[in-house]
């Protein structure tokens, strides 16, 4: 039986730390699709209906196992003088990524941290497919591949999903209500009360109970807190539970204490479900960094280290940058490569050290290492209409302007 979080501290006296809320929140499981008759129930907007049966995990046996792999991804803007005169620049070809790898498989957790202007951002926009190469100006080449497959725009919309840096909610409606309306678009089969059965796992699961019925607010409606709505945001994304997350600094602007449940809670979805989780992070934690699978630092477009968070000192001491006393190793290893107060010239000694590295040979191999079995194939059989679909984004726009008509007031006066 669940009980809410003022509950849960009422019964116990004290106001729970983040450790034991993280032990207390639900592992989320993967809801089975139901039958076509499900789907008529959300049409008759039946409340009477049966709770879905829950799936295995996604890391159980007869799955297969989840492998994204990418090689030698390279991102260039080609800048026009034009463009040049107006930003104040240099005309000519600007390298982003030059020639980055990685590797990473189901229940592991990525980070790619690096310093302003490293690629972090440029890489997951390639990962995730917001920038193409047959964009203008930009030229994009290497493989980005999940168990031996390229990563195409349908199998992306079926199998994985992008938590940008910036909250994209509505304002005026609940932390329930926006993963309700997420659930009815990523889940249509489900009735009324199944999809309801799924946004309450969720939001146990992300430690969000407490204030599922708060209004998500913005710079003129008071609302959830940062760290709330960047969990309403991940759980957006998780109602309908995704092979790959990416997220973009999902930590970026919270306080520490938030940051690091944010990190815990990444952290027990990739352990709970074998979910593949890929972000990038500013400035985390010691415990945080040491939590991670594997971490990729960047400089300069280039590849620094990937490996293992906790093997990250032992590889720049043996390149004689062994940090003096006791640091945090992201800002120690964020500090040696950043190419706007370090050296350049000795920030790219690393970057080459690294291609001579046993790991890096280690990852070459791996990359070319047979794949695991292609992932089974979705089907749009259970995609919402357009009609249906149109129908659900105009009760959840007439919804939010009626409760915060201030903004929309604005609009029309601006």
């Amino acid at each position: 039986m669940l009980r809410s979080s003022n509950e849960w501290q009422k019964r116990n006296n004290r106001v729970p730390d983040a450790e034991s809320k993280r032990q207390r929140r639900a592992p989320i499981t993967r809801v089975e699709m139901m039958s076509p008759q499900a789907g008529e129930d959300l049409e008759r907007g039946s409340r009477n209906g049966a709770a879905a049966p829950l799936g295995k995990p996604r890391n159980s046996p007869d799955e297969p196992k989840v492998d994204l792999r990418f090689r030698d991804v390279r991102y260039s803007v080609e800048v026009s003088k034009t463009k040049a005169s107006l930003m104040g620049g240099e005309a000519g070809v600007k390298h982003i990524l030059r020639g980055v790898s990685g590797a990473v498989e189901s229940g592991q957790i990525l980070a790619i941290i690096g310093s302003s202007g490293a690629g972090k951002t440029s890489l997951l926009d390639v990962l995730v497919g917001k920038v193409s190469a047959r964009t203008k100006g930009l030229n994009i080449t290497g493989d980005v591949n999940v168990n031996g497959k390229a990563m195409s725009k349908s199998f992306f919309l079926e199998n994985a999903a992008y938590v940008p840096q910036e909250d994209r909610l509505w304002s005026a409606l609940t932390v329930r209500e926006n993963l309700t309306f997420a659930c009815k678009m990523y889940s249509p089969m489900l009735s009324r009360g199944e999809c309801s059965k799924r946004v309450d796992e969720v939001l146990v699961s992300l430690g969000l109970e407490g204030c599922q019925h708060t209004k998500v607010g913005n710079i003129f409606l008071k609302g959830t807190s940062g760290g709330e709505k960047r969990r309403t945001s991940i759980g957006v994304e998780l109602v309908f539970l995704r092979k790959i997350l990416f997220l973009d600094e999902p930590t970026s602007g919270l306080d520490a204490g938030s940051a690091s449940e944010i990190m815990d809670l990444l952290r027990g979805l990739a352990s709970d479900t074998g979910m593949i989780i890929i972000t990038s992070v500013h400035q985390p934690s010691s415990r945080v960094f040491n939590s991670f699978d594997q971490v990729m630092l960047l400089t300069m477009g280039q590849t620094a280290y990937f490996g293992p968070a906790v093997d990250s000192l032992a590889h720049f001491a043996r390149l004689g940058h062994e940090p003096k006393g006791l640091v945090n190793p992201a800002d120690y290893l964020l500090e040696i490569t950043n190419s706007h107060f370090s050296d350049t010239k000795a920030v790219q000694r690393l970057a080459d050290a690294w291609k001579e590295t046993p790991a890096c040979r280690a990852l070459d191999t791996r990359l070319c290492a047979p794949v695991s079995p292609p992932l089974a194939e979705g089907s749009k059989a259970g995609w919402l209409s357009s009609f249906l679909q149109l129908r659900a984004l105009v009760v959840r726009t007439s919804m939010n302007s009626l409760r915060d008509p201030a903004v929309y007031a604005l609009r029309f006066t601006v």
